[in-house]
């Protein structure tokens, strides 16, 4: 199921701090508890807050089961519908979200996503019924339930052009409303990041007279990655459009100087300004002109 279903009540827009019609429409279809698989996750995990029970979900071998979680998550919805949002998923879903030592699978496992992305799973001792739930509810309004990275390394002192992120800085970095971002996750061991160094070094250098954006890069086995961005290979690298961070565009093309500026420049509405790197990073076969704004 995609969790879009004619049968059940349609979600509302949801309240946010600042109108994007993709996101609005994105929520419209969102059913007031739907089915979160992975297919859809991209499309519920916009919808920031969000409590997420995970079970064994099945409408027709559980089904007594599954409507008493529905029921209540209903109940729940219809009065916090515009400040969290609410789905179920099944165990495959569980494994999604919970390390092995965070689950059980014959309970119901609540896991709060944080309108920052971070995820938090409420203590699997705390059984699901309706007044635990509005109880997790009230702390996700009231900030007592404060989602953080399961790891992050200290904020590095910023010495080049390629600003080093970690999660505690990840916010106010590659999120920032007021700039575009290029994030690349890596990993110290990988070879084809440890290839990529010196042309993302490069394109940094060339974009050092754009005040709006920011090349970024952050180890992705020392900090958690929030949602809804993916680190599942190395290297992955995400464009984060300025004031649309709930919906970051992965890069998929090759991994070269043209490749990058042709990307974001195809990704906003903006004339981002690409000049000449600096001496050091100067080569015999240059990037085009054409190429340059």
């Amino acid at each position: 199921s995609s969790g879009i279903n004619a049968e059940w009540p349609l979600r509302p827009g949801f309240k946010g701090e600042s109108f994007d019609l993709m996101n609005f429409v994105k929520l419209a279809k969102i059913d007031l508890v739907g089915i979160i698989n992975k297919q859809s996750v991209p499309i519920f995990e916009v919808a920031r807050p969000l409590l997420i029970t995970t079970f064994d979900v099945d409408f027709e071998v559980n089904r007594k089961h599954t409507n008493y979680v529905r029921n209540r998550l209903l109940k729940l919805a219809s009065e916090y519908k515009d400040k969290v949002s609410f789905c179920m998923g099944d165990l495959n879903m569980t494994h999604w979200y919970a390390p092995d030592d965070r689950y059980n699978d014959t309970g119901v496992l609540m896991t709060v996503i944080s309108k920052e992305g971070w995820e938090y799973t409420v203590p699997k001792d705390l059984p699901f019924n309706y007044e635990n739930a509005k109880k997790v509810v009230e702390d996700i309004i009231s900030g007592k339930i404060e989602a953080k990275p399961f790891q992050s390394e200290e904020p590095p002192v910023q010495k080049k052009r390629v600003q080093r992120v970690v999660a505690k800085t990840f916010h106010d970095i590659v999120l920032s409303e007021d700039k575009h971002t290029l994030i690349e996750f890596f990993s110290p061991y990988c070879g084809h990041c440890k290839a990529l160094i010196p042309i993302y070094n490069e394109l940094a250098s060339r974009a050092r007279k754009e005040p709006s954006l920011v090349i970024a890069k952050m180890d992705a086995t020392a900090n958690s990655v929030p949602r809804p961005f993916e680190s599942r290979g190395f290297p992955t690298i995400y464009f984060v459009p300025k004031g649309k961070s709930t919906r970051p565009i992965k890069f998929e093309g090759d991994r070269t100087i043209e490749a990058f500026i042709k990307f974001m420049q195809e990704n906003t509405k903006e004339d981002l300004k690409f000049v000449e790197p600096e001496e050091k990073y100067l080569k015999k076969k240059k990037v085009p002109t054409a190429t340059l704004r």
